[in-house]
């Protein structure tokens, strides 16, 4: 399916709240973005509240979805998942960090985490 034109006959599948709460197509129009594709959303698409459904609507043949290749990857390796656009990769910009419980922050994570707050601030 390597070519773009033939989403048009797809349903995309995706994680309604993946990037914010209601973030609806923002991955598959990120992605569109991206490639300079036209806008993605007259293509029909279902909304997940979780990314795993999303990936198992996609096994099912229910259309194609967008997934973290580090959740994936295994799918893929195994043939349960096909990557229809091999070379149309959209690296995340979003960054998780875990800590332990504030009364146990040590000086070096409190540190840390103030300078996160002014970052972002």
């Amino acid at each position: 399916m390597e070519k773009i034109q033939n989403l048009q006959k797809c349903t995309l599948l995706h994680d309604n709240q993946a990037w914010d709460y209601e973030s609806n197509l923002d991955e598959w129009e990120c992605w569109a973005k991206t490639y300079d594709i036209e806008s993605i959303k007259q293509i029909p698409s279902i909304s997940f509240d979780r990314s795993d459904l999303a990936v198992i609507a996609a096994m099912n043949n229910a259309g194609v979805a967008m997934g973290r290749h580090s959740l994936v990857q295994k799918k893929i390796q195994s043939g349960e998942l096909i990557k229809p656009f091999s070379d149309k990769t959209v690296s995340c910009q979003q960054r998780y960090y875990v800590t332990t419980l504030q009364d146990q922050h040590s000086k070096r994570v409190e540190l840390f985490i103030d300078w996160l707050k002014h970052e972002a601030e």
